[in-house]
């Protein structure tokens, strides 16, 4: 533990201290001066008073006495130790401050010392943990250069029995090659005839493409020829429909103009009658003075029996009319019924064909699948072969890595010797096996000065 410094007092503790003692001495004064001078007179203590610190002080008779004297020498000590106190004061301020300031010093030279103290031990655990490292990786190493070692021998048995399994998948390699020529050889002759089929079959695809083309495209036109047929009797018999519409509102006009007419002759018969019936009784006094009414009637009779005749006529013309329209709109729909049957016979015609085509693209599809399924076999046929030749070169590659491997062993070895000559043993690997288990143990103790100035 770090002694603990004294601090200095307070400059406002040192000018209280120092009033202090100044009022004491002061009242022990007082008191001596009242001891040694029973009879000085009240005046001259008030003259005191108001003077202050004056050092002369008179008597009623201006004579001085004995007390006097050593009351002065009393005041001017008093007022030396005064201004010594002041000056040791001062002093003491001076001292306060350099202690302070040694006490600053000396606690910032204490952090120094406990931050270097610290960083050592820090720098101490971090070695010690680095040694702990090194040695635990030197064991590894040590291991592994024993680990290479089997393994290395293990390789070199490998090596006798891949050279062994060389020589075998050689001569089962020449017996493959002698079979893949072989089967070349087969091979090359039914794909020959394989790519003859192949062509003949495209050449009727080509051929049952354009037929079909032809045939598609004829279906089109005749589709197309149809569509402009049916909108033209469409439109043929939109307009009959609206001539049928037209003659049969003047036939239903030309019907209620006859009524009408009917009528109005009906009314001139009764009339007629009438003025006949009028004419077969006398006739009266006074003469007609123009043409009798008689004779308007019979002419009004005469023209409406002749715009009967010509309605008459206008509606056989009209009947006449509406039968030739009647034979021609039933000509037309036999027509279009005739069409219809066509284009009946064509549809089926085409569904025919179109059958035909599908058969011979169904006998086409096998066909092909037939020349797939062989093309299949024969890359089965390769591949088997590219995967036997793949197994040969990967286990041409296996051997010169084993042969890299064991190349690098024996290098290994060489390095690994020490300048005796010999390998480490496994002595020494229990040594570095005890090394290893103590290392995570070996941690510094931390000083219990350090710990007491951390505390």
């Amino acid at each position: 533990m770090w002694p603990q410094p004294c601090l200095p007092p307070h400059p406002a503790m040192l000018e209280e201290t120092r009033e202090r003692k100044l009022a004491a001495a002061k009242k022990k004064l007082k008191e001596y001066q009242q001891r040694n001078s029973p009879g000085v007179p009240a005046g001259a203590k008030t003259k005191k008073k108001n003077t202050g610190s004056s050092p002369e002080t008179t008597t009623s008779g201006g004579c001085h006495s004995p007390g006097d004297s050593r009351y002065q020498e009393m005041e001017v000590a008093l007022d030396s130790s005064s201004a010594t106190i002041k000056q040791l004061n001062e002093n003491i301020e001076s001292l306060a401050r350099s202690s302070v300031f040694l006490f600053l010093q000396e606690k910032k030279a204490n952090k120094e010392i406990h931050k270097a103290q610290t960083e050592q031990l820090e720098t101490m655990n971090i070695l010690t943990l680095e040694k702990a490292d090194l040695k635990t990786t030197l064991y590894h190493t040590k291991r592994a250069a024993r680990h290479f070692e089997e393994d290395s021998k293990d390789l070199a048995g490998r090596l006798q029995y891949s050279l062994q399994r060389i020589q075998e998948l050689e001569r089962s390699l020449s017996a493959v090659s002698t079979q893949q020529r072989e089967e070349d050889r087969s091979s090359s002759r039914s794909e020959a005839v394989l790519q003859r089929q192949l062509q003949q079959t495209r050449k009727e695809r080509v051929l049952l493409n354009a037929h079909v083309r032809q045939v598609t495209e004829l279906f089109k036109q005749v589709q197309l020829e149809r569509d402009e047929y049916a909108q033209h009797i469409k439109g043929e018999r939109a307009r009959w429909q609206e001539r049928m519409r037209k003659m049969s509102v003047e036939a239903h006009a030309l019907k209620e103009e006859k009524m009408r007419d009917i009528l109005r002759i009906q009314e001139l018969e009764r009339s007629l009658s009438e003025l006949k019936h009028q004419i077969a009784e006398p006739p009266s006094s006074v003469p007609p003075a123009g043409p009798s009414e008689v004779e308007q009637l019979q002419d009004e009779a005469k023209h409406l029996r002749k715009e009967v005749e010509s309605l008459v006529g206008k509606l056989q013309s009209q009947v006449e009319n509406n039968q030739a329209l009647s034979l021609l709109s039933k000509e037309q729909k036999e027509r279009l019924q005739e069409q219809e049957e066509r284009r009946l016979q064509e549809q089926e015609s085409l569904h025919e064909q179109k059958e035909r085509l599908r058969e011979q693209g169904e006998r086409l599809r096998k066909q092909e699948e037939r020349l797939q399924k062989q093309e299949e076999r024969l890359r089965k046929q390769e591949g088997r072969l590219r995967k036997q030749e793949e197994r040969l070169r990967m286990q041409e590659e296996r051997l010169r890595m084993q042969e890299e491997r064991r190349a690098h062993s024996t290098s290994l070895d060489g390095l690994s010797e020490d300048p005796s000559g010999h390998l480490s043993t496994g002595d020494e690997g229990g040594h570095l096996d005890s090394e290893e288990e103590e290392a995570p143990r070996l941690m510094p103790n931390i000083p219990e000065d350090l710990e007491c100035q951390e505390a």
